[in-house]
């Protein structure tokens, strides 16, 4: 039995407790293996009788996550835990971002009990695979051009996680272009910056 299978966990396989309160890693980890297949996990969870979370509490906990103003933390566990079954190649990553107009209007989320303020932009940097289909928004900023501290910032957390970016993606307005020479990318005889910990180049593609 794998190591990481906890005692609360095994008391459900023993039948000593009927109901389990999940980590965040338990719930990453389940969301994986549900991502290969929704046979393969009903048949781990009900023929092999392995302590997983139901799809009922998966749903809840997807309705939880934080998808608010900022890095999406809990979207970068989910990629941390996929991550692992990558190859090397199938980490190489692409980050894409872009600014869209959204209804300026005041609106009430219901998971938070919160009213949210208006707002005029959103801007969205997503990660995707180079070589593997993969794709996962990271960051959300609400009237929030992009900088040097964000890319920056998330090129970090994304190798904390297994995942090495190899080129930034986006359009060639002002903020952009400002963003970019911030990076060190100042001309395109020098389309690149450095990567933030691996010191390889990181280039900006239009």
């Amino acid at each position: 039995m794998p190591s990481q299978v906890k005692h609360d966990s095994i008391d459900l396989i023993l039948k000593e407790k009927q109901r389990v309160k999940w980590t965040k890693t338990e719930i990453s980890n389940a969301f994986t293996l549900r991502y290969f297949g929704k046979r393969s996990y009903d048949y781990i969870a009900r023929d092999l009788k392995y302590p997983l979370p139901s799809i009922s509490t998966l749903e809840k906990y997807a309705q939880k996550i934080d998808l608010k103003h900022g890095i999406l933390e809990d979207v970068l566990v989910f990629i941390g835990t996929i991550a692992r079954t990558f190859s090397k190649r199938d980490c190489e990553c692409v980050l894409s971002f872009d600014e869209m107009k959204v209804e300026h209007i005041l609106e009430y989320d219901p998971a938070s009990d919160e009213i949210i303020r208006p707002n005029n932009y959103m801007q969205v940097v997503m990660a995707r695979g180079l070589f593997k289909n993969w794709k996962q928004p990271i960051f959300i900023g609400f009237d929030q051009g992009m900088t040097k501290e964000i890319i920056l910032t998330l090129i970090r957390k994304l190798g904390e996680k297994g995942i090495n970016v190899v080129a930034i993606v986006s359009d060639n307005c002002q903020a952009n272009v400002g963003c970019w020479k911030q990076l060190g990318a100042h001309d395109f005889e020098h389309p690149y910056f450095l990567h933030p910990v691996t010191y390889k180049n990181v280039y900006v593609v239009l």
